[in-house]
């Protein structure tokens, strides 16, 4: 169930993301404009990351993120690192389904990124490359992460999408998308005016706690899902099962090492 966000924290996390995607700095200025922070708020922002050197400052009063923020991020990739085990049942269902393959997670509460991914069998394959990210309301991936949480969480993302989206100009298109996944466990995406000659279906890939960590995808063009609505439907959810079944034998496995005194970090997604 989502909770009330803290504003400031929010924002902060916000000023955070976009530090990391500006290799060359940003200004207080440009922090306030996309954030939406006060210059007041932003300056003690700054000051009390600085202080714990996950913000440096750089000549001409531009701002990066520090080392410190490097040395945090360790522990935080390691979920991550652990769903790489996830690769193989992607490129067995890719095979099987003889289209692209991918597994997105969500980067923050606004987007979600493609964190694995499996090219389809032949010439010509549509891909999804590892890092890509999108807006959280958008496509059968976006559906699949996002449906499990309540409409008025749902709605406020859709308000706070950038209006180049497609989706924040189609809501209905997320409404639907999200009430298909919580009616039949998947999403399919047709082809419309956006996604063009692009077809998917994702299924929620849940930790032992039922959890959604992760969407599992499978894309293509229109003419291989032809006929095969289906034959997809079961096979994105036999996928997400195997999925699902890797991530709880990995977290027994954990849970039995640190019960006899091991020392492998806890899987923690």
């Amino acid at each position: 169930m989502a909770t009330q966000p803290i504003p400031v924290v929010e924002k902060t996390i916000q000023m955070l993301i976009l530090l990391g995607e500006k290799e060359n700095g940003v200004s207080p200025s440009e922090i306030c404009e996309k954030t939406g922070m006060a210059p007041a708020t932003c300056y003690r922002a700054l000051q009390t990351c600085m202080n714990v050197n996950w913000i440096a400052k750089k000549s001409g009063g531009k701002y990066v993120l520090g080392f410190g923020m490097a040395l945090t991020a360790q522990g935080l990739m390691r979920p991550l690192t652990q769903l790489e085990i996830l690769q193989q049942p992607l490129d067995e269902l890719t095979k099987k389904s003889r289209l692209s393959g991918k597994i997105s997670v969500r980067n923050g509460n606004r987007e979600f990124m493609t964190l694995l991914s499996a090219d389809a069998p032949g010439p010509i394959a549509l891909v999804s490359k590892p890092g890509s990210r999108f807006p959280v309301i958008e496509g059968s991936a976006g559906a699949v992460l996002l449906h499990a949480e309540n409409d008025t969480a749902i709605e406020k993302l859709i308000a706070a999408t950038t209006d180049s989206c497609f989706e924040k100009k189609n809501p209905e298109l997320v409404r639907d998308r999200i009430r298909q996944c919580r009616e039949q466990g998947c999403c399919f995406l047709h082809a419309d005016k956006k996604s063009g000659h692009l077809e998917t279906i994702s299924a929620p890939i849940r930790d032992c706690r039922g959890q959604i960590v992760a969407a599992l995808t499978l894309l293509g063009f229109p003419t291989d899902f032809t006929d095969r609505e289906k034959e997809l439907i079961r096979l994105i959810l036999s996928g997400a099962r195997i999925c699902e079944h890797e991530l709880h034998q990995l977290t027994e496995q954990f849970d039995k090492q640190e019960a006899t005194g091991g020392v492998t970090p806890r899987l923690v997604i």
